[in-house]
């Protein structure tokens, strides 16, 4: 986007030092830029307030002339001591945005890297709102009680959705969530009563407590291989059918737990996986999937008396693979060398022998020189 100029009201101010120390230190990257204690404040010919230094600057306001469909601006062009110098908008400040009723879509652009803290929350008209794949962080609270938020387009490079960040969202329909997050924070999205399907990347080992809670209109969930524990995810969400927990899912603990009433089927791949929830709310038969003398299997015989839970076989449970104790099995593919590609054939190896199949080496590498 073209650079802006400004009239700017450059100006130490208390209030501007402030506001760089209110930034949340909850996860610190590399590529994230703070506000020098120098910072100075601005607004941009077509409304955006902002913070900045000699680096980058920090959207903390609008005024009334940013209305309808918006884009932040990218690059803001401020006079310095008589010279212009062009500086990336970096950061959406905490509370910034706020309440804003003026405005019904917005576009972040590229170079963006966080969302700070209630920084859109409430905005009564706000329905559409586009991430760049340079954000890492969207903050607490951020789109909380966006009622009207139909639509975000996440772009792959987000790390964090913080608690509470699209909670009350009612109007959000779907979500697509990159494979790149990392965190999603406790009750992110509950209470979407218009949410029909969402994912959990692979990347987001624990996702915060009823994250999905509350969402009533939610028929389908991808809970990605990789994902490892969940507790009290999906409370609430009447209209969900069914859930299928992955291999690499080891604790649940509570995962749905009051009001999932159509629920009707739930499928365990880990064997071994420790299961602590208690009975099912289901107001039809509850068919819970799982291996041959499994926890799944345990846990629906110790219901015995609950005849609408039944359980039905996968097959036999699998046969976690035996590392032999002999350093030809580090060289997994008998090139003479310990590297990361033996690391990668070894979880394929793994992740196989989870389903029951043990190819060999050799067929796994494709290299004769691998040990049987």
């Amino acid at each position: 986007m073209k650079s802006m100029k400004i009239v700017l009201a450059a100006i130490m101010a208390a209030s501007a030092v402030a506001g760089c120390c209110a930034y949340p230190a909850i996860r610190e990257f590399a590529s994230r830029t703070v506000l020098s204690a120098s910072a100075l404040s601005g607004t941009t010919t077509d409304g955006w307030r902002f913070n900045y230094d000699d680096t980058h600057c920090e959207i903390t306001g609008t005024a009334n002339t940013v209305i309808g469909d918006v884009t932040v601006p990218a690059n803001i062009t401020v006079t310095v001591d008589g010279a212009e110098k062009t500086l990336p908008v970096t950061v959406i400040s905490t509370n910034s945005i706020r309440s804003n009723s003026r405005i019904t879509g917005l576009t972040i652009p590229e170079g963006v890297q966080e969302i700070g803290e209630y920084a859109l929350s409430e905005c009564p008209n706000l329905t559409t709102v586009s991430l760049p794949s340079s954000l890492l962080i969207i903050g607490g609270s951020a789109f909380g009680s966006d009622t009207a938020l139909e639509t975000v387009s996440f772009s792959e490079g987000i790390r964090e959705v913080g608690g509470y960040a699209f909670k009350g969202c009612s109007s959000l329909k779907s979500v697509q969530l990159p494979s790149t997050l990392t965190t999603i924070g406790r009750d992110a999205f509950n209470g979407c009563v218009s949410l029909t399907s969402a994912n959990i990347p692979g990347k987001v080992a624990e996702p915060g407590p009823w994250a999905f809670a509350g969402c009533k209109a939610l028929e389908k969930v991808t809970i990605e291989d990789g994902v490892k524990k969940l507790a009290n995810t999906f409370d609430g969400c009447t209209n969900l059918t069914e859930l299928d927990f992955p291999a690499s899912v080891s604790t649940l603990g509570y995962p749905f737990d009051e009001g999932c009433t159509h629920l009707t089927s739930v499928s365990v791949a880990n064997p071994d996986c420790e299961i602590t929830f208690r009975t099912f709310a289901a107001e039809d038969t509850v068919t819970v999937y799982g291996y041959e003398g499994s926890t799944a299997e345990k846990y629906v015989t110790d219901l015995g008396e609950q005849d609408h839970i039944v359980f039905k076989s996968m097959g036999e449970k699998p046969v976690k693979p035996e590392v032999p104790d002999t350093g030809a099995f580090c060289d997994a593919d008998g090139d003479g060398k310990i590297s990361t590609g033996d690391a990668q054939y070894v979880l394929i190896y793994a992740t196989e022998s989870m389903t029951g199949n043990h190819p060999s080496w050799r067929k796994l590498t494709g290299n004769e020189k691998a040990p049987e």
